[in-house]
């Protein structure tokens, strides 16, 4: 399983505290986080394109239950964002990729829907 592209500078980001402060949607006492998953044709270019965002980019031509998501372990919610167009199930392997490894919550910003695990708040 490969990491997911980005997600060692995310952590790295994370991992720093101000770096932490000055990515767009930390919270102001600098605790919380917020990720962007950016899925379909254009996610590398939206990712590069906001460097303020903690964004992880998923590669529409991988398989994404193969890919490990772990830097968003204990993270929530992680906003999904669609970068062009991209198969409904392709998005639902992501959402519960994201989930398996630990995200708290995912949302997608296109419909507003927010998944968790089954069980979970």
């Amino acid at each position: 399983m490969s990491a997911a592209p980005y997600s060692k500078a995310v952590a790295a980001r994370i991992a720093d505290p101000t770096a932490r402060r000055q990515a767009l949607g930390t919270s102001a006492d600098n605790s919380a986080v917020t990720l962007f998953v950016f899925a379909g044709p254009k996610a590398w270019d939206a990712v590069m394109k906001c460097p303020a965002r903690l964004a992880l980019a998923d590669d529409p031509t991988r398989d994404p239950a193969l890919i490990d998501w772990s830097v968003v372990c204990g993270r929530g919610p992680v906003l999904l964002v669609r970068a062009g167009q991209i198969d409904g199930a392709h998005v639902e392997r992501l959402i519960l990729g994201l989930l398996r490894d630990g995200a708290a919550s995912v949302i997608d910003t296109s419909s507003g829907a927010r998944y968790v695990l089954k069980g979970a708040r």
